[in-house]
């Protein structure tokens, strides 16, 4: 379709779109505009469909699980025939399903129409011995993601394949010249009036120069500190912003609403803010960290940095990470870890305003222009 052939108020908002995205550096690709990080994760993303494409399984009728894991159940392969079970020599699977519901147990009758290959793992059988499996899954995206973990298709500083935290490093310092394109961007906040502002340390990783696109504009910034413990980093932009209020509550209850703003795929979705709503369904992160919830709000690429709010608009964590495989499971560091990596600067812990009463009646829409005033797009650029 022609930019043309639309309404004059679509016209507008594709040619604002397209100014935007060359404004800030954005590669045309497939149909929308991608940064260079994104541009080079297609590339390893293409490699991983093409290895499961070869080695995919389909057309049987049933599989039956022989013994229970806690990723789904280890499976061998094969049909029913005359009311039994025939079994494929040699072949077994790792199943994962994020949609069953219950315990999967022994003799357990699974029926998929096509399994998709997600690479090998090695197990330690009940007598003590090893053996190698090959795995498949029922869902296409999960299997990318693994076979990309496990033949090492995907960067190596990419924090959904990150699962130890990398040491602390000496952040690179903010330069006013930056290259076309940026790296990689996300979201983030202002805590305080004068400027500083909080993301995830993986949004500005790797970069030497970065902007802010806030609600009054395009803003240079310069990183103060990070903690890639708890992936967190400090910015601060010059100028006057309006602050986020931190929740005065120590923790969130399992099952409180909370909601996020976040400029997720800004050169496919647009350069506007987007929000999403759900429920603390967690009190900790992936395998029991401490430092995270659990929320079933739906982010996506450019969420990470985002602020986690309640029903009175007020902090309670900052958007991290999604797991892979699972579209509503989803981590934010907790606001306690978020002020323990402030309280070394008394100048921004100072800073910081806290929320009052709870204003129960107030309409969700009102919360939301409230944060969104103090949510911001980050720009990195190498």
């Amino acid at each position: 379709m022609k930019v043309g052939s639309l309404s004059k108020k679509d016209q507008k908002y594709v040619r604002d779109f397209i100014a935007k995205a060359k404004q800030f550096g954005f590669i045309w690709c497939k149909g929308s505009y991608i940064s260079k990080t994104q541009l080079e994760d297609l590339k390893y993303i293409e490699r991983a469909k093409q290895f499961i494409k070869e080695k995919s399984i389909s057309g049987y009728k049933d599989i039956e699980v022989f013994q229970a894991l806690e990723t789904g159940a280890l499976c061998n392969y094969g049909t029913f025939s005359n009311g039994r079970m025939q079994y494929e020599e040699g072949l077994r699977i790792i199943y994962w399903d994020e949609g069953v519901k219950g315990v999967l147990a022994n003799g357990d009758i699974l029926k998929k129409k096509k399994m998709f290959w997600a690479g090998t793992m090695k197990y330690t059988t009940v007598k003590g011995g090893s053996n190698t499996v090959a795995c498949y899954t029922d869902d296409l995206n999960w299997a990318v993601y693994l076979v990309r973990l496990r033949m090492g298709l995907h960067r190596k500083d990419d924090p959904k394949f990150v699962s130890t935290p990398k040491q602390a490093e000496t952040p690179p310092k903010a330069q006013t010249k930056e290259s076309d394109q940026p790296i990689q961007t996300g979201s983030g906040f202002f805590i305080t009036k004068d400027g500083f502002f909080i993301t995830n340390n993986h949004v500005v990783e790797g970069g030497k120069s970065y902007k802010v696109l806030t609600v009054k504009g395009l803003k240079q910034a310069e990183l103060v500190q990070v903690d890639p413990q708890t992936d967190l980093a400090l910015m601060r932009v010059i100028g006057s912003f309006e602050p986020i209020k931190f929740s005065t509550q120590r923790k969130e209850k399992l099952g409180a609403t909370v909601a996020t703003i976040g400029f997720p795929l800004p050169g496919l979705q647009g350069f506007s803010p987007k929000v999403t709503q759900g429920v603390i369904s967690g009190e900790n992160g992936f395998k029991g960290d401490v430092r995270r919830y659990q929320i079933d709000a739906s982010i996506q690429p450019g969420n990470s940095g985002g602020p986690l709010f309640n029903n009175s608009g007020e902090l309670v964590g900052v958007v991290v990470s999604s797991l892979n495989g699972g579209q509503l499971v989803n981590y934010a560091v907790k606001k306690s870890y978020l002020l323990a990596f402030l309280d070394s600067i008394s100048r921004v812990s100072e800073g910081i305003t806290l929320g009052n009463t709870k204003e129960e009646n107030r309409q969700f829409e009102e919360v939301v222009d409230d944060v969104r005033s103090s949510c911001a797009l980050v720009l990195t650029y190498e």
